[in-house]
């Protein structure tokens, strides 16, 4: 390796705020720079820009995100509303009616849920659910005892009792607290599978009635859970994971609510760190750095070139391409495919190790790829998600509510066989096997 990498290693050492560095990151911070100057640009003229238009929205969405001035001034007077709803949860009842609601801002707490393709009948999307619910990368973070993973611990709990403390909880309080988040997420992890596990795609498949799920895991309410999803209609559930899932029923109705209630305060506030005064995503960082071993944080320009992104994918996607990405440029790609498409058929004609039967089954899979290049030939239509420069995390909170509503509406439609995983900006590829794209 040092033979043929060695050179690159010496000259190319890794920068300050990455955890790591290769070809593969300097294309992709090339591609930064280009997104930025979309960005300012938009930013600066989005006041001119018609409302509701994909300019006016990304550029008030990144101009919000980098107004830090705004953000300083607003605390957490935005964020109030949504602590003060968990506070008011007192009773188990209370508690279903809230992972209920799609709008409560609890995407991510004690499991995933969501709308996707069906792995066995991909013709069709289901109600589907993963395991979740904890804030370090997997179980083993929480259940091994070598001295790195007790690092990362102690870490994440003095990041758990700063926040707390930041939200004014007393030093005393901010332990307690810290101590019970820290309890109920190492009871998800023991519960949850390891990633070894999580690779074995038919464990991770259980599909059951909906009346056979209510049964085996009453205390999530599921009927309430897909009314109140719009899913209503669902007669079966996919569950990856039906052991997690039973535990996380058992807890809903074990544990303190005062308990689940710090749990979600703090997933609630570390889920939006960024869009909260500085202090909040310095603690974020400080965290993070014991994780990643990233040495200084990215730039906020960054930052938040991912949010925008990640909030706003296709809408600055479809002006990321008008600027950097030309039909014509998609056209050549597309060729160049095709040329491969046909250099693989002719290597599969000349092999020996196959029969004309397996030949002819290879070349129908290999012609049956679908080819998606650039960006979607159809986009996302982002009409009804209001984003302004008052408050970025408002506009945080939209863009999450509309991407949560956006997933739930293909429930009962045909698969969206146009739709990619993956924005235009992004630099990656993947192949999807249910859909047998390559993209």
């Amino acid at each position: 390796f040092l033979y043929a990498s060695g050179n690159w290693l010496k000259n190319n050492p890794v920068p300050a705020a990455e955890s790591r560095w290769g070809s593969f990151n300097e294309l992709a911070d090339h591609n930064n720079a280009t997104q930025k100057a979309i960005l300012e640009e938009l930013a600066r003229n989005s006041g001119s820009a018609a409302k509701g238009t994909n300019a006016q929205k990304v550029g008030d969405f990144y101009a919000a995100a980098m107004d830090t001035v705004a953000i300083e001034k607003a605390g957490l007077t935005y964020l109030k509303p949504y602590l003060d709803r968990i506070t008011a949860i007192k009773t188990l009842p209370e508690m279903q009616k809230f992972l209920a609601d799609p709008k409560a801002q609890a995407g991510g707490v004690w499991f995933s849920a969501g709308v996707g393709q069906d792995e066995k009948i991909s013709t069709q999307y289901a109600v589907q659910f993963y395991q979740g619910g904890l804030t370090l990368p997997n179980r083993d973070y929480y259940l091994k005892d070598d001295a790195r993973s007790k690092s990362i611990r102690a870490a994440y709990n003095t990041y758990l009792v700063n926040t707390f403390k930041r939200l004014g909880d007393t030093d005393a309080l901010a332990a307690a607290h810290a101590a019970t988040v820290m309890r109920i997420e190492t009871r998800l992890a023991k519960a949850s599978k390891s990633p070894v596990d999580l690779r074995d795609p038919q464990a991770n498949y259980n599909k059951m009635s909906v009346a056979q799920a209510s049964k085996e895991f009453p205390n999530l309410n599921l009927p309430l859970m897909l009314k109140e999803s719009g899913l209503g209609t669902a007669k079966e559930v996919i569950v990856g994971q039906p052991a997690f899932l039973k535990e996380v029923s058992t807890m809903l109705a074990a544990e303190p609510i005062a308990d689940q209630q710090q749990y979600l305060r703090f997933h609630l506030v570390s889920s939006v760190a960024s869009a909260l005064p500085k202090a909040y995503g310095d603690e974020a960082f400080r965290f993070s750095q014991v994780l990643s071993g990233a040495k200084q944080q990215q730039p906020r320009w960054k930052r938040m070139l991912r949010a925008t992104d990640g909030a706003l994918g296709e809408a600055f996607g479809q002006l990321y391409v008008d600027k950097a990405f030309s039909p014509a440029a998609k056209a050549r790609a597309k060729e160049m495919i095709e040329n491969l498409r046909k250099a693989y058929a002719e290597r599969i004609m000349a092999t020996d190790w196959m029969s004309a039967a397996t030949k002819k089954e290879a070349l129908v899979k290999l012609n049956a790829f679908v080819v998606k290049i650039g960006y979607p030939d159809k986009w996302k239509d982002y009409s009804k998600l209001n984003i302004t420069r008052q408050s970025y995390l408002q506009d945080v909170l939209a863009a999450r509510t509309w991407a949560n509503q956006d997933n739930l509406s293909k429930f009962g439609k045909p698969i969206d066989r146009t739709e990619w995983g993956m924005t235009p900006p992004t630099v990656n590829a993947y192949y999807n096997p249910p859909m047998n794209e390559i993209v």
